[in-house]
């Protein structure tokens, strides 16, 4: 006679695992769509924050990093390099450009545009004033 512990989990595993299955499958089709509508617009992935990238990286983990095919926000090749930054002690960045100018030049960009005022915004204010 078979274990009744054992038959109670299989019973629990046979009424949650459909379900379970597809709520995956749910959520799956949710990032499609996500992505589908990104890419109408013109955006090709997501840009994370390093906290949702590590969260990402911890729920991995779990899965002893096996996600390739389920890891639908961005390039698998994201992941692996987002991976072996941590793997070799590096921080995970924010996203977007480091400000590479200095203060003293971007003030010495502004005083330059005043003076020119043939220059983007102020030639383009100076036009509107005359139109009314």
């Amino acid at each position: 006679m078979p274990d009744p512990i054992f038959l109670l989990l299989f019973l629990l595993y046979a009424w949650f695992s459909p379900r379970h299955n597809a709520q995956i499958l749910f959520l799956k089709a949710q990032v499609r769509i996500m992505k589908d509508n990104l890419r109408r617009h013109g955006i090709s992935y997501a840009v994370l924050e390093p906290s949702e990238k590590q969260e990402l990286m911890r729920l991995g983990e779990t899965l002893d990093h096996k996600v390739k095919d389920i890891f639908l926000i961005n390039t698998w090749q994201t992941y692996q390099r987002w991976l072996n930054i941590e793997r070799n002690g590096g921080k995970l960045k924010k996203p977007g450009r480091l400000r590479t100018i200095s203060q003293t030049t971007r003030d010495l960009i502004v005083r330059m545009a005043r003076e020119n005022i043939e220059w983007g915004f102020y030639a383009d204010s100076r036009r509107t004033e005359k139109v009314g």
